[in-house]
């Protein structure tokens, strides 16, 4: 019975625990037969290891989840088979923990867009690029896993809520033949003013043994939660919507813009040029947060911004654009701008790598139309304008019309 002892003691929605919960339906499992990949048994020897896919159910008489009942029945290489039965309280992932994250990861040759995705099973799922100079290749990396190695900070409250301080999980990632060691660590950044914001942040570097080199060598990454999925997390931020223009002064390479359009649900919508002439288009999200990573800096709504146009040959353009915490605010930030094509123009090198300062303000419809009345000597806000009506009626049983 020894080797039944769960793994981990934290019993959290994707963490270690000795089985593959699906539910509370009692489980039973065939370990040593090779049928079920979630379990492992020669790590440590004569353990049960495996991640828990669904929370406990909660309590109808107390706080809390109901325990759940756990069935494991073990069968040996003799086929000789022993039944083992107890209850195991999961409890769910912090809503911070779950959803999508975005933003970027930075290696020797330059950076990507990385994203990463942790369901509420506790399944997490991610992928990112690496450049190689030398080769001129651009390789994909993906990485997968069924659920965390860690979670920091972990208790049950009196009142039957598990808290969580943070959630890590060490993957790896593939691209072909190519094998990267990944870690992630993912920790709260809400205020209780705001949404429940979250950053992901790690690294990768390569594994040893790999029967082809691997150049890129090591990198890293930050990423933010993407809240606006969250019930009411929208309200924070429909005070930001409307349409901002924004400049990118590329210094003495000139100058391009974007038009940011910002929705009522925390989307970007972007569009414009880039100083060479080169279009930029894409969709974004707002984070709620702060975009150095300091937890004492206050937070403010920002966008990390990545493309990558095929015609760059693996370049791309990558910075943060900087939102007020009002819009009368503006926008600012700045971006590494790379285009890596041996077609560049001579005016900005054979590749060129330069940056862009960014600045942008809120177009307000009704502060321009007033600034347009006041240089024209208007005194009034709204000045009085002509206008005309037709007007058909009845009277009497006859019918008349007025202009």
């Amino acid at each position: 019975s020894d080797a039944m002892v769960p793994v981990a003691s934290v019993k959290v929605s994707g963490l270690p625990s000795g089985f593959k919960f699906s539910g509370a339906k009692p489980v039973t499992t065939k370990v040593g037969s090779g049928q079920d990949k979630h379990l492992v048994t020669n790590v440590p020897p004569n353990t049960i290891y495996g991640y828990p896919s669904a929370a406990s159910k909660k309590s109808k008489t107390s706080d809390g989840l109901e325990p759940s009942k756990v069935t494991i029945t073990v069968t040996t290489d003799g086929k000789v088979s022993q039944t083992f039965t107890w209850l195991m309280t999961v409890h769910p992932l912090p809503a911070w923990a779950v959803g999508t994250f975005n933003g970027t990861a930075t290696f020797d040759g330059g950076q990507s867009a990385s994203t990463l995705t942790v369901g509420s099973n506790g399944k997490v799922s991610g992928s990112f690029s690496t450049y190689d100079e030398e080769t001129k290749k651009t390789s994909k990396w993906s990485y997968s896993g069924s659920g965390f190695d860690e979670a920091g900070d972990f208790e049950v409250g009196e009142d039957g809520v598990a808290h969580v301080g943070s959630l890590a999980a060490t993957l790896t990632a593939k691209s072909g033949k190519l094998a990267k060691a990944v870690s992630v660590l993912i920790e709260p950044t809400g205020r209780e003013d705001g949404p429940s914001s979250a950053r992901a942040e790690g690294g990768f570097r390569d594994v040893a043994g790999d029967e082809e080199e691997d150049v890129t060598g090591a990198g890293d990454f930050r990423m933010w939660r993407n809240v606006w999925k969250d019930k009411g997390a929208t309200d924070s931020c429909k005070s930001m919507q409307g349409l901002y223009n924004v400049q990118l002064d590329a210094g003495d390479l000139g100058c391009g813009y974007l038009s940011l359009k910002v929705d009522a649900k925390g989307g970007v919508k972007v569009s414009g040029k880039l100083p060479d002439g080169t279009s930029a288009s894409g969709s974004l999200a707002l984070v709620y947060d702060a975009p150095d990573g300091g937890d004492d800096d206050p937070r403010v709504f920002f966008a990390p911004w990545f493309m990558s146009p095929s015609a760059y040959k693996g370049g791309y353009v990558s910075g943060i654009l900087r939102f007020g915490a009002e819009p009368a605010e503006g926008v600012t930030g700045d971006a590494e701008w790379v285009n890596r094509s041996p077609t560049a123009s001579e005016a900005y090198g054979v590749p060129f790598v330069g940056s862009l300062a960014i600045q942008g303000s809120f177009y307000d419809k009704e502060k321009k139309l007033h600034e347009f009345y006041n240089a024209l000597g208007v005194e009034t806000d709204v000045p009085e304008l002509p206008y005309s009506y037709k007007r058909t009626y009845d009277e009497d049983g006859t019918k008349r019309t007025e202009v």
